[in-house]
């Protein structure tokens, strides 16, 4: 698979968060705290801080430094919400990307709309989406996308994993 170092995750990541109260992202313990942002927000709960919950219970390692009290603060998901700035797309990025993924998104939030069109033209834009949005740019000129399939992502990221799966045992099995 693509290693997640090989993935720029513009708007982020709900797999991973920090404490608003006392700063903490124990990167030491991502799978902990992935299951814990899930299991709260399918329970319609905002995550708590892993090291302490509300109820005062000690989770994890001792904190240092600032906040080394009972935290009792939320976990607030790694994400770029509605009028934060995300994560830039660097040159290199442009230059060494194999391909350019957009998954659910309307394309109409400004300056990152613009962002796959940046990508050289050889370089294959695929969409993964609900519905089909245009490419445009700050111009209104636009360009169609190489490939686009549409429905919900989970479910075709999915399907794509197991169909690349099944084609690399083929092809070692072939050598």
């Amino acid at each position: 698979g693509v290693g997640s170092e090989s993935v720029v995750q513009v708007h982020g990541t709900m797999g991973r968060g920090y404490c608003i109260n006392c700063g903490k992202d124990d990167t030491s313990s991502k799978v902990i705290q992935r299951e814990e942002i899930a299991k709260s927000l399918k329970e319609f709960k905002a995550p708590m801080c892993h090291h302490f919950d509300s109820n005062g219970i000690f989770h994890g390692q001792e904190p240092k430094g600032r906040g080394t009290s009972r935290c009792t603060g939320y976990i607030r998901p790694d994400v770029v919400l509605f009028g934060e700035f995300s994560t830039p797309v660097l040159d290199s990025d442009y230059k060494n990307a194999d391909a350019v993924v957009v998954m659910g998104t309307s394309l109409s939030v400004r300056p990152m709309s613009y962002e796959p069109l940046k990508f050289p033209s050889n370089i294959p834009k695929i969409l993964i989406n609900q519905e089909k949005v245009t490419m445009t740019d700050e111009y209104g000129g636009s360009r169609k996308w190489t490939e686009f399939i549409l429905g919900e992502s989970d479910v075709i990221t999915t399907a794509l994993k197991e169909q690349m799966i099944m084609m690399d045992k083929k092809q070692q099995s072939a050598q």
